[in-house]
């Protein structure tokens, strides 16, 4: 008799555990319908052609083929707690592709949302648009992502314009002009040669080598390797540079690493910040530098011969450790004057707006 009742209570039990998972199994469709489209659009270039691509919620894809030809197939994914819901977000997505005057054009345009879909919760749908490109490398193009990643190849060969927002951009190297507008994302790219960027609440830039860069930084943090001419402003970030030619860097509540400096640098603004260069090249013609409540430290090769004028120094301090100082002079210790093994190279010009600290160390 327990026998029975305990396999009656099994029996029971099984079918309530049936009902269950079949009960959760169609909730799970109806939490995540999903509808699909897919467009697709060639067009032949030649060099003087134009790609400009606009698009939202998704991502750029692009890669290069040996042929005179772009094209581009965009698919267009929509998820929703209901079929009638995604068919609806989907319904809303317009891509216009076209070609005139050389120029190719494709855009992404969203519709507006209708019935209970406005007041809806946008967790309970999910739209993803994404373009794939297939084109040669020497084409011109422009590309904006908003919400979404931008990825492309490891050689590029025409100029190219990016705009990125709440996204990141991968790419390689640049033998063409390159200009970068980025705002809340992530930076990783090759090799550049001459290159534009507007950057703004990026947490990792990283770029390699570089002929000419000119940086204008918000609340970002720059890796950069070689640069032989650089051009940066930067406000609350961070800078990590191995080395350059010539520099003109202009710093406000932030702090950077300088590997080597090679000729020249120029810094019009060193406001709170911290700059510690680790190694001036014996051969450089100048550094130049103004700082508010700022610490400039530089090192050198004890040979090196060199001059240093320190001026505006009231409060602040200037440190000259391990060299070999053949004339030297100190005014109400204010002004610093220094001839380093005879003073005939490069001259260290510092103005410290009396309150900012000139370090100089022997390597």
């Amino acid at each position: 008799m327990n026998k029975m009742k305990q396999q009656s209570a099994w029996l029971v039990l099984l079918f309530l555990t049936v009902c269950l998972l079949g009960s959760l199994t169609a909730n799970a469709k109806t939490v995540d319908e999903m509808r699909h489209k897919e467009i697709k659009k060639s067009y032949t270039v030649s060099k003087s052609d134009q790609l400009k691509v606009s698009n939202r919620f998704g991502s750029i894809v692009v890669s290069h083929w040996a042929r005179n030809e772009v094209e581009i197939r965009v698919v267009v994914e929509s998820k929703a707690s209901s079929d009638e819901r995604a068919r609806r977000e989907i319904d809303r997505v317009n891509i216009e592709i076209n070609k005139a005057d050389r120029i190719i054009t494709a855009e992404t345009r969203l519709g507006e949302q209708k019935g209970n879909d406005q007041n809806g919760n946008r967790g309970e749908r999910r739209l993803t648009i994404s373009y794939y490109i297939s084109m040669p490398s020497y084409l011109t193009h422009e590309l904006a992502q908003k919400y979404g990643n931008i990825t492309l190849p490891n050689e590029n060969n025409g100029r190219s314009t990016i705009e990125v927002k709440y996204g990141n951009v991968y790419a390689g190297n640049f033998t063409e002009e390159l200009d970068i507008t980025m705002k809340y994302g992530n930076l990783t790219a090759g090799n550049l040669k001459t290159a534009r960027m507007d950057l703004g609440y990026c947490g990792n830039v990283s770029i390699g080598n570089a002929e000419m860069l000119s940086v204008v930084s918000k609340y970002s943090n720059l890796n950069l390797k070689q640069v032989d001419t650089l051009d940066l402003e930067q406000k609350y970030g961070n800078l990590n540079l191995r080395s350059a030619d010539i520099a003109r860097i202009e710093m406000k509540y932030s702090n950077a690493k300088l590997g080597l400096i090679k000729k020249k640098l120029d810094m019009d603004e060193m406001d709170y910040s911290e700059v510690a260069i680790e190694k001036l090249a014996s051969s450089f013609e100048h550094v130049d530098a103004s700082g508010r409540y700022g610490t400039l430290t530089i090192g050198l090769p004890h040979s090196a011969s060199f001059r240093i004028n320190a001026e505006n120094m009231r409060y602040g301090k200037c440190s000259i450790k391990g060299f070999n100082t053949t004339h030297s002079s100190v005014v109400n210790k204010t002004e610093y004057h220094y001839e380093i093994n005879g003073g005939k190279g490069g001259t260290i010009q510092f103005d410290g707006n009396e309150y900012s600290n000139l370090n100089v160390k022997q390597l």
